[in-house]
């Protein structure tokens, strides 16, 4: 199966990784629910970015792309933007710098 991420020649700049670390979120199949429900249940791997407004949507939007990661249709949610990027390979990229910059998972 593929990436519906497209990670390949992705860089995590500066830029989109203040935006990660200030407000997103991921979400990530259940291993057991989809054992248990087979094709019934459909949820991927998705980063939400959380945007307080249409400017910061935009300027997500740009740094995502330029970053070179696809996005999906942004929402509106609790009065916020989403902008959600899918993919398991994109959300693995994501939490697995976080976790490096914070310091978190070091052996």
């Amino acid at each position: 199966m593929g990436d519906a991420g497209g990670t390949s020649g992705v860089e995590l700049t500066p830029e989109l990784v203040r935006l990660i670390r200030r407000k997103a979120y991921l979400r990530q199949p259940s291993v057991e629910r989809r054992r248990a429900e087979k094709g019934r249940y459909r949820k991927g791997w998705e980063v939400r970015l959380v945007l307080r407004d249409e400017a910061e949507l935009g300027e997500a939007q740009r740094v995502v792309e330029e970053a070179g990661l696809r996005t999906g249709r942004p929402f509106t949610k609790h009065s916020r933007w989403v902008l959600p990027l899918y993919g398991r390979k994109t959300a693995e990229l994501v939490k697995a710098h976080v976790r490096r910059k914070r310091g978190e998972g070091r052996a």
